[in-house]
């Protein structure tokens, strides 16, 4: 993935336009450079990559992979892109700071698992910024009244499991937790375990050792972190040969990937390719073990079942190799007997792109608004969704119209729907 950019590659590119018709920074900015096509036009005349300018471009973009998609010559754009963030200057990348920053937080456990104190003191801080501030943007995805209502759900979902600790149930899967799930949210994680009990999956093994999956390092460049959390993760899971669950979208797409980034490592990559085929996605999981619903669903879900759902489409689930679309949506009407309401437009991309909600607020806030609006146009009273990123980005926003949204990852939403295990 690192190798130098092939200048053949780079001539590929027909300028057919295809991708500028799906890009979500180009429909807020309507700037050509800033679509993919400007992007290898710009690649494939540079002379002085230590730019400034040069790297500002190729930062705005969310790496959603709706370009790659639409290319008529098979170009994977995005893969394109993070080799060239790779090969950048740090010096030249004026929010180096900040992405450093949230790598090597990302990177490290210890410092994730402050994140939760941390927010009792951003959120006293916040009520004292103006509304208008930038480091009220920075700080505002630890929102400490969300990540208390997790840690408070949590309680109440480890109290319904308790019942089931003394079963002899064999261990069937291990859990990628990623870092949302096991720092900021945990009720995610144990909604997970919740419904594996409730459906007779089997008990989880959930390694406390496991680190970040890697992804915001390897789109900032960083592929020596990437690779260094790859590794970590490979190790952690390889004392048996269980299937790996992972509940975040993100984390799904970037474990899949871990090959990827052992071209130039035999050993490596062989290790990697049998643990990226032991991972499975949250929703297709267990969609294919929902067979019957009705023999594990509450009776007294009448007014979740009334709240209209709008599913909101992870990138990382809507294009590239694994594609999953159609399971979260069957997964969702087996549960609420009603599909959920969709986009006149279709799915969209929400604006968060990890690194780039941060290096790029305004942007990423106008890519939302976008959205919003068109979400503002159905039925939705609950959002739904299986990403972290995404799930931060739709808690965060504030809809001008003043419709408010209740905002549930897929886990916590579909837990409330079941029983215990019995």
């Amino acid at each position: 993935m690192d190798k130098p950019i092939d200048p053949e590659l780079l001539h590929q590119c027909v300028k057919c336009g295809a991708c500028t018709s799906v890009c979500p920074v180009y429909r807020v900015t309507g700037r050509e450079s800033l679509t993919a096509r400007g992007k290898i036009h710009i690649l494939s005349r540079l002379v002085d990559p230590d730019s400034a300018v040069y790297s500002d471009i190729l930062s705005k973009c969310l790496l959603c992979g709706a370009c790659s998609e639409v290319c008529a010559c098979g170009i994977d754009i995005t893969r394109l892109l993070i080799s060239a963030r790779s090969s950048l200057p740090t010096r030249s990348d004026k929010h180096f700071l900040a992405k450093l920053s949230t790598i090597r937080s990302l990177g490290s456990p210890a410092l994730l698992s402050g994140l939760s104190s941390l927010a009792k003191i951003a959120g006293k801080t916040l009520r004292k910024l103006p509304l208008d501030s930038g480091l009220r943007r920075k700080l505002s995805f630890l929102n400490p009244d969300l990540i208390s209502q997790s840690h408070t759900r949590n309680q109440n979902l480890l109290v319904r499991l308790q019942p089931q600790k003394n079963k002899k149930q064999p261990t069937k899967f291990a859990y990628f937790a990623g870092c949302l799930a096991t720092h900021l949210y945990p009720d995610i994680a144990s909604s997970v375990f919740f419904l594996a009990e409730a459906l007779h999956s089997g008990k989880i093994d959930k390694p406390s050792n496991q680190v970040c999956c890697g992804l915001a390092a390897m789109a900032g460049g960083n592929l020596d972190e990437a690779r260094r959390l790859a590794k970590k993760n490979i190790n952690v899971f390889s004392s048996h040969s269980l299937p790996i669950l992972t509940s975040c979208a993100s984390c799904f797409s970037q474990l899949k990937k871990y090959p990827d980034l052992f071209s130039n490592e035999p050993l490596w990559y062989e290790k990697a390719k049998k643990f990226s085929a032991r991972v499975m996605e949250f929703s297709s999981f267990f969609h294919e073990r929902l067979k019957d619903a009705s023999a594990f669903l509450l009776s007294d879900c009448h007014d979740l079942k009334k709240k209209s759902v709008y599913y909101h489409d992870p990138c990382h689930l809507r294009f590239g190799r694994h594609q999953i679309v159609s399971e979260p949506r069957q997964l969702l009407t087996k549960i609420t007997k009603q599909p959920p309401v969709e986009l006149a437009l279709g799915p969209q991309c929400c604006g968060q792109g990890g690194l780039f909600h941060l290096s790029h607020p305004d942007l990423s806030g106008d890519i939302f608004s976008h959205l919003l609006d068109q979400v503002g146009q159905t039925t939705a009273e609950t959002i739904v969704t299986s990403c972290s990123g995404c799930l931060l980005q739709w808690q965060q926003g504030q809809p001008s119209n003043g419709k408010t949204y209740q905002v549930k990852h897929l886990a916590c939403y579909l837990s409330d729907f079941f029983t215990e295990a019995s």
